[in-house]
């Protein structure tokens, strides 16, 4: 007990020492400013402010409490020059209340502004920047410019918050009169407003800058209780089609406004993307025919301006409407794109009598507005009630419980795609609304468009609201109820003091005792003193009264009623009949004038079916299970439900992540006999790769929502490029090779590969026609997921052609690889050099005589000659080989023999050694004057590499040479092509077939010329076996005294070898020579050498290889040489 005696009297001490702190300040006989008080104070201090004029700025940076001594007693007037501004829009206010100061309190005096705003800055009374706090009991008055002009300059409160900041601000009791711009302005996040019992009066002063009374803009949130805007209006003019606007939410949360009051205002409440709860409140029409004068405005979201989009939206009086101008700022706050709703519940909404004047608007041309009335009057404006939508706007409204009568065009005119929901109102005469179709005998306010308002209040004693939905939302944990209210209207005899009312309905649909019954909530018969229920025959009796000395009321509610559901439905109208036994008044005589309107209940506790929901890739013909951005999608659902007003527009789509910000909640396009269409749109998906999702979201009339969803996956990424990519030509075919495509894409479909030609065979002058650039390009070839292909072309040989192949990978969304030089090749699709068929006449797919005849017939003829074949013209080849492309130079020579000696009789390969690559490695040629008017051309050393040759000189005028084979070229195994032209010097030679080179040494051609010739300049064109230019090595002949005398057997070197070695022999003259190595077993290895030489020193080398070209084991070989009769021995070390 000690302990907690203790531990309390620390508190108090605590407490007691904090109080003790804060300190009170007077002004002036302590301190002879304000603001040098605000300097000294600490934390927490109250400075008290004595009656009397200051003339000074105030800047607040500290938790204080600026105490004055009343409204006009204590009066803080605005100096001429203010030093002080916040903010780059320059606030140049008399108080500024700042950070870091987080609570301040304002009370009991006043701030004049005089006039004195000055240029270029936002003259403000009082400015609280990032801080809560209290301001209470002030008045501000007169700010403005003198003379008053069109600057954004002149509000009278600000108060400016960040998202970060967690506020509280009360203003109650501020009259704010005399203001150029606003009278109250908030903004931002971070601070929840508490108004209360303010007045905003702009009667004194007119200004051309678009007064505002209150502006809640951005981001804010809060309530106005009991406040009042007075007097708000702007003429239209200098600034064309905007209003001055009472009360202004500008993109707020949401704000609740109980009890206030818009007086003759321009525009009453003015709503842009704001929640409104708008409570008991009056809205009085300005009495002067302003050019734009609305009630109450409540709108979505706004792309375009209300002009143009009430316009597209089909309102009569379009050009007549405008929106509010709002206090501009320099601060960015998101702008949200949800959807908004404005709630009215028992307001009084009363024009003035003029033609353009609109009692409620509700618009939106982005994303949903709803519009929800209850217990509402509209009643002497232009236009009762307006609805619409453009673009991709929706708005939902609905009224129950009001009267909308005297107005002049229509009560109610709804462009809108859903039903304007307005069953259960009063319209003034018993006969109901007029629509020329549905209710051409009503005499009251006129509807126009989607309005449902059958069925309507007739009486001045309802159930209501009429109807009255029990939905889902209405579960009770014993199953589903809903309240009713019987409310008297009034317009009868008398005030109402008591009343004995019976209700009646089916007791097998609806179930209600004696305890469901109760008193109202608010009104003067939620303390009635006589309150009895009794249950009678199929329903109840209800009797009330008032007691004491109350005069009886003109209208409210007299009862409540809570009817349970007995079986659930999907949709069940249930009457409830209504007989008023009597009304009394307070002398309890019965009153007249009366007449009851039945309730009616909609029992309907079950969500719409929804099924086949669908969506379609219209872009890609094979797959609505993927897309990809830019991809026409539609979307589809089949909806059922029982409630007749159910339609198009309970249906929506949150398609956010399919199609972008277009795509949330998005009513669908099409409907009919329950199924619905969002016709194709241009996807914009989100994540850009894996799975998108999409929902729809369907409402019934009475509330019941069901959702259902599904998932499309999104692919933006090409795949990667094939690689390896390899044609090869063949006859009337061409062979295509690449790389296994699978790795390349995540979602790969195929591989495509296209092709282009040059439609230019045999000449192939004409442009290159490039390699296609995309899978649609050029001609199709192969689709596949393979990794090779053969490609026909026609047998007999029309579609020859230099054929251009490109290979993409595509995914299943169409996206395709880059066309790289990897997946690209060219080839010819016939055999090069293939030019007849023989004894048949047609392509044969092979080249052999009769291929080599034509090219004889043709070589070394120009085009101009007819008897020039363009078919033979094969060479050059675009990469120099036998198996390129060609590129025909208009002449027949060595270029094209040399393609034809590679191509001849490819299915004939004869033995051959390994040759030799090595660079530089060409051939040893002699060529020498044998006689007077004979030259000789013979090959020194052994050249197995060496396949044609091409030697031409210039002779003199008129001379001419005859060319005729030698031995070594007579004896090759292989047959030989031989061509001289018949004028001048210019002969070519190959042996043909694939991978044959010339064997051997010795004569190659002897040429006799007309006359005798000392010197001839020999030009050389040396070919290999894959077409390389050989560099030429001319020597001299031996000299005879050089010769060797015998027959001789030089040995090898090195020995022992690895990988080659060179066997070296001597001849004393012409003979045949042979030379095999053989196993030491006495089996055939290798022949090196079967072709007759010249007499001198012999050189061949054998790179330990078989006669099939495979390479050999290591160990010991016997070599021979045999020439004629002689004959030698050697050994041969292979080592590794």
């Amino acid at each position: 007990m000690i302990q907690l005696r203790g531990i309390v009297l620390v508190l108090f001490l605590v407490t007691f020492a904090a109080a003790a702190t804060a300190e009170t300040l007077l002004v002036p006989s302590q301190y002879a400013t304000i603001q040098s008080a605000v300097d000294v104070a600490a934390p927490g201090d109250e400075i008290v402010v004595s009656a009397g004029l200051y003339e000074e700025q105030l800047v607040i940076t500290k938790d204080l409490t600026l105490t004055g001594a009343g409204i006009g007693q204590t009066v803080l007037l605005a100096p001429v020059f203010m030093p002080h501004t916040a903010h780059t829009l320059q606030y140049n206010a008399v108080i500024h209340v700042e950070f870091p100061a987080t609570v301040v309190t304002l009370r009991d005096f006043t701030v004049d502004g005089s006039g004195r705003g000055l240029a270029n800055t936002r003259f403000t009374g009082i400015m609280y920047d990032r801080v809560g706090g209290t301001a209470a009991r002030i008045e501000i008055k007169n700010f403005h410019d003198t003379p008053v002009s069109s600057a954004t300059s002149g509000i009278g409160f600000y108060s400016f918050s960040e998202t970060q900041d967690a506020l509280n601000l009360v203003v109650t009791d501020l009259v704010i009169t005399n203001f150029q711009k606003s009278g109250y302005a908030c903004f931002g996040q971070g601070c929840l407003q508490d108004i209360r019992n303010t007045v905003v009066d702009a009667s004194g002063l007119y200004s051309d800058a678009v007064q505002n009374g209150f502006e809640l803009l951005n981001g804010t949130s809060g309530s106005l209780t009991n406040c009042t805007a007075r007097q708000v209006w702007y003429d239209g003019s200098p600034i064309a089609g905007t209003t001055s606007v009472g009360f202004l939410f500008y993109y707020s949360v949401t704000w609740t406004i109980d009890g206030s009051l818009a007086d003759q205002c321009q525009s009453g409440l003015y709503g842009i993307a704001s929640d409104m709860v708008v409570r008991d409140v009056i809205v009085d029409g300005h009495t002067v025919p302003l050019e734009f004068n609305y009630g109450i405005f409540a709108a979505g979201p706004i792309t375009d301006n209300v002009n143009s989009g009430l316009a597209a939206a089909g309102f009569a009086n379009a050009d007549e409407l405008a929106q509010p101008r709002p206090l501009e700022t320099t601060a960015t706050v998101q702008k949200s794109e949800l959807g908004k709703l404005a709630t009215l519940d028992n307001c009084m909404v009363t024009g003035s009598g003029f033609v353009n004047s609109i009692g409620v608007v509700a618009f939106s041309d982005l994303d949903e507005m709803g519009l929800r009335m209850e217990n509402c009057t509209m009643t002497a404006w232009g236009a009762g009630i307006l609805t619409g939508e453009s673009g991709d706007g929706f708005v939902t409204a609905r009224a129950r419980n009001c009267r909308i009568q005297d107005n002049i065009s229509t009560g109610i005119q709804a462009s809108t795609l859903e039903l304007f929901d307005a069953r259960g109102n009063n319209w003034g005469d018993p006969s109901g609304p007029y629509h020329s179709a549905t209710n051409p005998a009503g005499t009251g306010n006129r509807v126009v468009n989607n309005v449902v308002f059958d069925p309507w209040l007739r009486g001045n004693v309802i159930c209501g609201p009429v109807p009255q939905y029990i939905a889902q939302a209405d579960a009770d944990g014993n199953g589903y109820s809903r309240e009713l209210v019987v409310r008297y209207l009034g317009g009868a005899s008398e005030s109402v003091y008591g009343f004995s009312i019976e209700l009646t309905w089916d007791q097998t649909d609806l179930i209600a005792t004696a305890g469901d019954i109760s008193l109202p909530e608010g009104g003067s018969f939620q303390a009635a003193s006589l309150f009895q229920v009794m249950p009678m025959s199929g329903g109840l009796r209800v009797d009330g009264a008032l007691g004491g000395a109350q005069a009886g009321v003109e209208s409210g509610a007299l009862f409540k009623v809570r009817f349970h559901l007995v079986r659930e439905s999907d949709y069940l109208e249930i009457p409830i009949t209504v007989n008023v036994r009597n009304l009394r008044d307070n002398q309890n005589r019965e009153i007249t004038g009366y007449l009851a309107d039945d309730g009616l209940v909609i029992a309907d506790v079950k969500a719409p079916l929804i099924g086949n929901l669908q969506l379609t890739n219209s872009t890609l013909a094979h797959t609505d299970d993927f897309a990809k951005d830019g991809d026409q999608l539609r979307i589809e659902a089949t909806v059922v439900d029982g409630d007749p007003l159910f339609g198009q527009s309970g249906v929506v789509g949150n398609f956010l992540y399919v199609y972008g910000s277009p795509g949330w909640w998005l009513n669908a396009d099409t409907y009919a006999a329950g199924e619905y269409t969002w016709l194709e749109r241009s996807s914009s998906l989100y994540p850009t790769d894996g799975l998108v999702p999409y929902t729809i979201t369907v409402t019934d009339p009475a509330g019941n929502q069901a959702t259902a969803g599904g998932v499309i996956t999104s692919d933006n990424t090409p795949p990667q490029t094939i690689s390896g990519l390899a044609a090869v030509g063949g006859h009337n075919q061409v062979t295509l090779q690449w790389d296994d495509p699978t790795g390349l894409d995540a979602n790969l479909r195929q591989v495509v590969i296209r092709s282009n030609q040059t439609n230019d065979y045999p000449f192939y002058v004409a442009p290159d026609p490039g390699y296609p650039a995309f899978p649609a390009d050029g001609q199709a070839v192969y689709e596949g997921l393979g990794t090779g292909t053969g490609v026909p072309y026609p047998a007999d040989g029309t579609g020859r052609d230099v054929m251009y192949f490109q290979a993409f990978a595509v995914d299943v969304v169409d996206l395709y690889s880059e066309a790289g030089a990897e997946s690209r090749d060219r080839t010819t699709n016939y055999l090069l050099a293939d030019v007849t068929g023989g004894v048949a006449g047609v392509y044969d797919g092979l080249v052999d005589i009769y291929d080599v005849t034509h090219l004889g017939d043709t070589f070394g003829l120009l085009p101009a000659v007819p008897e020039f074949n363009a078919e033979c013209d094969v060479g050059p080849t675009d990469d120099g080989t036998t198996g390129g492309v060609p590129v025909p130079d208009g002449t027949i020579d060595i270029d094209d023999l040399m393609v034809f000696a590679d191509a001849f009789h490819r299915d004939w390969i004869p033995v051959q050694t390994e040759p030799n690559t090595a660079t530089g490695m060409g051939p040893d040629l002699v060529w020498s004057r044998s006689a007077e008017r004979e030259w000789v051309l013979e090959l020194a050393e052994p050249c197995v590499v060496l396949k044609g040759l091409r030697l031409s000189a210039n002779l003199p005028g008129g001379e001419t040479a005859t060319v005729t084979a030698g031995p070594l070229l007579k004896l090759q195994d292989a047959p030989y092509f031989l061509h001289s032209k018949r004028d001048g010097l210019d002969v070519s030679f190959a042996v043909l077939g694939a991978g044959v080179g010339i064997a051997g040494t010795g004569e190659l051609l002897r040429i006799k010329t007309s006359q005798p010739l000392e010197n001839l300049s020999i030009e050389w064109d040396a070919r290999g076996l894959d077409n390389t230019r050989l560099t030429v090595r001319e020597t001299s002949p031996m000299p005879p005294s050089e010769l060797p005398t015998a027959f001789a057997l030089l040995g090898n070197h090195p020995n022992p070898f690895n990988p080659a070695t060179t066997i070296i022999f001597e001849l004393p003259s012409p003979q045949p020579v042979r030379l095999v190595i053989y196993g030491l077993d006495g089996r055939r290895v290798a022949q090196l050498l079967k072709t007759p030489l010249p007499a001198g020193r012999h050189q061949v080398t054998w790179r330990g290889r078989d006669d099939q070209g495979q390479i050999v084991a290591t160990g010991l070989y016997l070599y021979r040489v045999e020439a004629g009769t002689w004959s030698a021995t050697g050994k041969l070390s292979l080592v590794k």
